[in-house]
């Protein structure tokens, strides 16, 4: 159906082009079968509603606390997302941590884990957006700046906070500490002393991020067809309000 239609929208264009073949019954042809296919999308649109996002409804995208919120649900392993460690270990990728997750992450432990040992947080410790910890492997502070610039030593504060703590309570190596900047763009902190003194902090843009995601999102690895809609809807979003924000509309 959509082919005859095709057809006969491409014959009356060319007529028309022409003027020397022009037919009130092509273009009627043309309205009425267009007018049935927009019905019938009416119809399949109420029953799927394909373009619903409920992440967009509830303004997500804005929102450092929320963002946050997604993020540690996605990043934890024993979350109802059910998927493991699946977006965590895309995380890394992001991060550009890929030669590391079989360390972080070992498939096999000699207790029989699988992520179980890895903690997320939120808002601890040292007030920092997210905490991503597995004793005596890993720490990865994240801090989430959406729209909000950084506070006076803000990172500062939390480098010092995390070697503090992997030092006295999580024994971690000083290579296994990270701390993630992340923003819309990936740009560098506003301090240039943090430029300086962080060599090794990580700049993570939300495209490089929503890439990952959404790759982990879309493998077979994923299992569970709402988790992956909901993780495509929170890409989808993100995307959004960063190409609004890189056009200057919000």
């Amino acid at each position: 159906m959509t082919r005859d239609l095709d057809k006969r929208l491409h014959r009356f264009v060319e007529g028309w082009r022409s003027k020397t073949r022009f037919s009130l019954n092509d273009l009627a042809a043309v309205c009425d079968e267009f007018s049935r296919l927009l019905q019938r999308n009416a119809v399949a649109e109420r029953t799927t509603a394909p373009r619903v996002n409920i992440l967009k409804v509830l303004n997500l995208g804005h929102d450092e606390m929320r963002h946050s919120r997604m993020l540690a649900w996605m990043l934890d392993p024993h979350e109802t997302h059910a998927q493991g460690t699946l977006f965590i270990k895309g995380f890394l990728s992001a991060i550009k941590l890929n030669d590391r997750i079989d360390e972080y992450i070992p498939e096999e432990r000699e207790n029989g884990a699988r992520g179980e040992d890895i903690e997320v947080f939120r808002e601890r410790p040292g007030r920092i957006d997210l905490a991503v910890i597995a004793k005596e492997r890993f720490a990865i502070f994240v801090e989430n700046k959406v729209r909000a610039g950084e506070q006076q030593d803000q990172l500062e504060r939390h480098w010092d906070t995390l070697n503090e703590y992997a030092e006295r309570e999580w024994q971690i190596p000083p290579t296994n500490r990270h701390l993630v900047f992340l923003t819309p763009t990936g740009r560098a902190p506003s301090s240039l002393y943090s430029q300086l003194r962080f060599p090794q902090l990580i700049q993570l843009g939300f495209d490089a991020l929503c890439q990952a995601f959404r790759e982990a999102a879309s493998s077979e690895a994923c299992r569970s067809d709402y988790v992956r809609r909901l993780i495509l809807d929170y890409v989808a979003e993100v995307e959004r309000v960063v190409t609004k924000m890189r056009d200057g509309d919000v």
